[in-house]
């Protein structure tokens, strides 16, 4: 059975109002505005506003390095794979693009930097199997402690950190550790600067509000306090222009079938 779809026309200025209170949203939400970019199998990769009309008109698909659980964004020509990161930095041969937050499909500017790939290895998460759920932490069966230890560019070794009752303070002395031999491009396991994704839902309701809040603040300045006291009439027009934004997606989804 086909679907059919009812057109809907409207104005573009409707379908930017929609997208500006979507980006607003995204950042009261990650801290960080971005626009999704459909790849295969029900995933999407981030990307800044202005980078999301030059990369949207191609085919991009979600692929799988070769470390298993890290994947990436990338399309083929000429029988070449283009990563969307390395396009959106404009890297040269040679050069690694680190993702600050270990998500491969989040290619905002603010999560992309140019690193060598010592930098890059430097940035990756655990391995997945281990003894323990953080990294540079290990269980010592012998002694009955958990243990930290970090690798040593210098003397080419790991260096032992030492042996830990608790294993949330082996993972404490690790993460001290990296700071100091890795810098800016140190994984943590405990890194305040990581969001939760998993926020609960009043969280996504405040985000809701404030959208609003911000909206028509920019639309009527001083008025927007008055206008607060209207509650429904806000909903009822946030929740027009969200949906407006979801239409115009559809619509720019079935024209590039």
């Amino acid at each position: 059975m086909r679907k059919s779809y009812l057109p809907i026309y409207y104005p573009d200025f409707i379908g930017h109002i929609g997208v500006a209170v979507l980006l607003l949203y995204r950042k009261r939400r990650r801290g960080y505005a971005y626009r999704r970019i459909k790849l295969d199998q029900g995933y999407y990769a981030l990307v800044d506003s202005e980078d999301y009309d030059g990369l949207n008109k191609y085919n991009w698909y979600r692929m799988e390095k070769a470390c298993k659980g890290k994947y990436y964004a990338a399309r083929i020509e000429d029988r070449k794979i283009i990563t969307m990161h390395r396009v959106i930095m404009n890297a040269r041969a040679g050069m690694v693009v680190d993702h600050k937050d270990g998500e491969g499909l989040n290619n905002t500017k603010g999560n992309l930097r140019l690193a060598t790939c010592s930098q890059n290895n430097c940035n990756r998460r655990g391995f997945s199997g281990r003894s323990s759920k953080y990294k540079g932490v290990s269980r010592d069966k012998r002694r009955t402690k958990w243990r930290a230890t970090i690798y040593n560019k210098d003397k080419g070794r790991n260096d032992n950190l030492g042996f830990f009752k608790n294993e949330d303070d082996a993972a404490r002395a690790y993460d001290e550790a990296a700071r100091k031999y890795h810098g800016e491009f140190a994984w943590l396991n405990f890194d305040p600067g990581r969001k939760d994704e998993n926020r609960p839902i009043k969280t996504v309701f405040r985000s809701i509000l404030g959208v609003i809040a911000d909206v028509f603040r920019i639309l009527a300045g001083g008025i927007a306090e008055k206008l607060a006291s209207c509650g429904n009439l806000l909903f009822v027009i946030s929740f027009m222009l969200i949906g407006a934004c979801f239409m115009r997606q559809n619509q720019d989804r079935r024209a590039r079938r």
